[in-house]
């Protein structure tokens, strides 16, 4: 059997779309628990569901701890910000409140569309303040 030069051509360059990544994000997307630290903060960042739903609402817990690791109880300002990466429209924010659990902060948001988000996590504490950044994905 003789495969012919057409169909040859096709599976080199399949393989080579294959080998190179060809098509795919560049974007690496996390899933929940990440963390932040800073000189005197700690934090473990989660939100269900994971991965996120367009138009469903989205619950973003962060716990934090002092350099001692010690809950912060009081004094901690948490903020969320959902970015949409591939639509020019406004960002989404929350501002995270106590829940009552000593160092957990829980807000939510909605995310209006499916595709790749990025949250960002902003926590200022006496003075100090800590930001970090994660690509995510949201499904129909």
């Amino acid at each position: 059997m003789r495969i012919g030069r057409g169909f040859t051509q096709f599976l080199l360059a399949l393989a080579a779309i294959l080998l190179t990544g060809c098509g795919a994000s560049g974007n690496a997307f996390h899933l929940p628990p990440q963390t932040i630290s800073g000189s005197s903060i700690k934090a473990t960042v989660s939100w269900t569901p994971s991965p996120l739903v367009a138009l469903k609402p989205c619950q973003v817990t962060v716990t934090l701890k002092n350099s001692h690791d010690v809950a912060i109880v009081q004094g901690a300002a948490v903020a969320v910000k959902f970015t949409m990466q591939d639509m020019s429209m406004p960002p989404l924010h929350a501002r995270l409140t106590p829940t009552g659990t000593p160092g957990a902060y829980k807000g939510q948001l909605i995310p209006v569309m499916a595709g790749p988000w990025l949250i960002d996590v902003t926590i200022n504490y006496h003075g100090h303040r800590v930001t970090k950044s994660w690509s995510v994905l949201a499904d129909n």
